[in-house]
């Protein structure tokens, strides 16, 4: 049950850091540039075509390393707390 934990606070740690936080990102730049198009007298988005690459080993390392992040950090609570009591380390 703790490696199933860990294993989704890595998950949604990987999904907030390359997720959530670049979109928000990107959904506040849009909305300057929508400002200021409107406030200059018309404002328009085009979009080109689509097209998905494969992941290159930089991107799969750094999303390795933020799921190894929560991954980590959660079992170290699990850990943590399953210590039986004569052996509870204070820091």
């Amino acid at each position: 049950m703790k490696y199933f934990k860990s294993t989704l606070v890595g998950i949604i740690a990987m999904s907030v850091i390359c997720v959530v936080i670049p979109a928000s990102v990107t959904l506040v730049n849009l909305s300057f540039v929508l400002l200021r198009g409107m406030l200059s007298g018309g404002a328009g988005i085009a979009f080109g075509p689509v097209t998905w690459h494969a992941p290159t080993l930089r991107d799969l390392l750094f999303l390795l390393s933020a799921f190894g992040l929560g991954f980590f950090w959660e079992l170290r609570r699990v850990e943590r707390r399953q210590l039986p009591v004569g052996q509870i380390e204070f820091h």
